[in-house]
């Protein structure tokens, strides 16, 4: 999980760092050294993440840093909410006479931002296809850490597929993701698929949940994990690049 959580958090950083130069201003040396010292803990983190159940230090350390990684998220979303508003109002004419007309978004990320919000109560798959390069998966990274779409669900869980896929090998990578901790890894790694598809099912129970399953190559691969995901009728999201 927490390889996951700095993993989206380091990209963050570097999409900001590319696309918001602009607005850095003064921080562009404190972003610069936050990626960095990201990137450091990345290294880090896959081995003590096998250490931690046996390791009160360690799994106290990866939590440390799984909240350091929501944090920097949540800052630089604000920071970009902040200054995308300032900008804005910069550009507005003078002559204006409706100040409280609301612009209405267009393009790609708008549309899919508002079918995850829209409001619906039963759980939905919503699926983002097209050939390689299209920026998918940028696409679906952007909707799973905005401030807006985080603060619809009670817990959020990536996992990418690939050609080549373990279905047991999905499901404990999807409940590391979503943070459950009630059994060990060690433990989980023992069950078997129908168990791990029970204990998903039931932790799940009553919460609005948001999953991305990315780079799917054939329907199967949902198929075999979909049964695993309840419909709590409380507005819970699969999001599908494919």
């Amino acid at each position: 999980m927490v390889d996951a959580v700095v993993s989206f958090a380091l990209n963050r950083l570097i999409d900001f760092l590319i696309d918001e130069a602009v607005f850095l201003g003064g921080v562009r040396q404190e972003v610069q050294w936050l990626k960095n010292e990201l990137g450091w803990m990345q290294c880090y983190i896959a081995s003590a993440e096998e250490k931690q159940d046996d390791n009160p230090i360690v799994r106290k350390w990866l939590n440390d840093i799984a909240n350091i990684a929501y944090d920097a998220e949540d800052v630089i979303d604000k920071f970009i909410l902040q200054v995308h508003d300032e900008e804005t109002k910069e550009r507005k004419q003078p002559d204006d006479q409706d100040t409280n007309k609301e612009t209405k978004p267009t393009g790609c990320f708008p549309s899919m931002s508002s079918c995850i919000n829209c409001g619906k109560r039963r759980r939905f798959v919503v699926s983002i296809y097209g050939m390689g390069g299209l920026g998918k998966t940028t696409l679906a990274g952007k909707l799973y850490h905005h401030l807006d779409v985080k603060m619809n669900f009670d817990c959020r869980a990536w996992v990418c597929v690939s050609q080549d896929y373990n279905t047991h090998d999905l499901l404990l990578r999807i409940i590391s993701s979503f943070g459950f901790t009630t059994k060990t890894t060690k433990e989980l790694k023992q069950m078997n698929e129908e168990g791990l598809e029970r204990y998903l099912h039931e932790s799940l129970q009553g919460c609005s949940y948001m999953l991305v399953v990315d780079d799917i190559w054939k329907k199967e691969a949902w198929l075999s994990l979909k049964r695993a995901f309840p419909d709590c009728n409380n507005g819970s999201r699969v999001i599908i690049t494919t």
